[in-house]
């Protein structure tokens, strides 16, 4: 069964779990100017995701807070988009005096799915997590477990990552990490990132066997859409279910990479009526347009026009 390791998370307690991919994972600093505008220009995002890691200094973390605190409401409004953003929060990591208050906060506000947080290496590091969040939980009397997507983004979180997907049941999503990953490896950022295909693969392959999503490290340049969705679609070829922005300008490309395209559709269509065809008629496969359907093929097909 999967998530057995030290999971600390009631079973009487049934998680959020979200029904659909989460394509689009749009970072917004948790900073009262571009909390603001997020919400006054909503983008077509599946989450929004407030920063009070990275993309806040030091000095300015408990502000931050404070203000996400304040704002969090506004953002968990109901809104007139068809697919209304789920807001995950990153809070920061675990070897940080910032990350217990974070939690609380985040706790604080019911309506909260899931938190995010970084530099998760082993399956311990998920464990004190858990425990930190039972604790904190039963102080505010939350009912829900709150989900979790941990960043896997060091050397020892990527090896670990079978382990890690696996170890609880909160575990939304998990979210590889590249600029952290690189400067733990003390290798650098290659232009097409060539050097992380085999650690990315890992955190998909294990995404999979544990049956969470896997999103990917966002692309850094905002003004390179053609390297975005090159960049998108190699990694959703590797197995990701979405990826990370850093700019709303991103969003709508990602959301067009992890949908299936019509051609997609049309085809899997195709492959699935040629399949059902040959088994009705007896055989085991089916030729279609010079190339054998089976079993796997007709599967592949048949997830992807599910997933519409």
């Amino acid at each position: 069964q999967r998530r057995v390791h030290g999971d600390h998370t009631s079973p009487r307690m049934a998680l959020a779990v979200t029904p659909r991919a989460l394509r689009s994972i749009l970072f917004v600093p948790s900073l009262r100017n571009m909390l603001e505008k997020v919400v006054a220009r909503p983008s077509a995002a599946d989450v929004w995701m407030p920063d009070l890691e990275d993309s806040v200094p030091v000095e300015g973390k408990p502000g931050a807070r404070t203000v996400l605190h304040e704002l969090l409401p506004t953002l968990l409004a109901p809104t007139q988009q068809a697919r209304a953003p789920v807001v995950i929060p990153r809070v920061n990591s675990l070897d940080t005096e910032f990350v217990r208050d974070d939690i609380a906060m985040v706790l604080a506000h019911s309506a909260v799915p899931a938190l995010s947080i970084g530099k998760i290496g082993s399956v311990e590091d998920v464990q004190r997590l858990e425990r930190l969040l039972c604790e904190l939980e039963t102080q505010c009397r939350r009912r829900q477990p709150i989900q979790i997507v941990p960043w896997l983004e060091t050397a020892a979180g990527i090896v670990n990552a079978t382990a890690i997907c696996a170890s609880s049941r909160r575990i939304l999503a998990v979210a590889f990490g590249a600029d952290d990953l690189t400067a733990d490896m003390g290798m650098p950022r290659l232009s097409d990132d060539s050097n992380l295909v085999a650690p990315r693969a890992l955190v998909a392959l294990a995404a999979r066997a544990a049956s969470v999503q896997a999103w990917d490290t966002p692309y850094v340049n905002i003004r390179d859409e053609e390297g975005l969705v090159r960049d998108s679609k190699a990694v959703r070829a590797l197995g990701f279910t979405g990826k990370c922005a850093i700019h709303p300008n991103q969003v709508d490309a990602i959301n067009a990479t992890f949908s299936p395209s019509p051609d997609e559709i049309a085809h899997a269509r195709r492959v699935v009526a040629a399949f059902e065809d040959a088994v009705a008629a007896g055989r085991a496969s089916a030729n279609l347009d010079g190339k054998m359907v089976d079993t796997p093929v007709y599967k592949r097909a048949a997830k992807l026009l599910s997933s519409i």
